[in-house]
């Protein structure tokens, strides 16, 4: 079973100044426009949730093991 004790946080920037909390399931990688950016910190929790946020993303799975 993950470890998902720890906490994220998840924002949408865009170069308008413009600042939006997502939730992770609303984050879509393929809809963001060029002058914005998802920037999703994540404190504890360890690598399974590193791995869960990744393959939520749809993230290759490449990717995802080379974190």
């Amino acid at each position: 079973m993950p470890d998902t004790s720890g906490t994220r946080d998840i924002r949408l920037f865009d170069s308008d100044g413009k600042v939006e909390a997502v939730d992770l399931d609303a984050a879509k990688l393929d809809e963001l426009q060029e002058n914005q950016l998802l920037w999703i910190d994540l404190e504890g929790g360890g690598d399974p949730s590193t791995t869960e946020v990744l393959r939520t993303l749809g993230l290759n799975e490449d990717i995802v093991r080379a974190f």
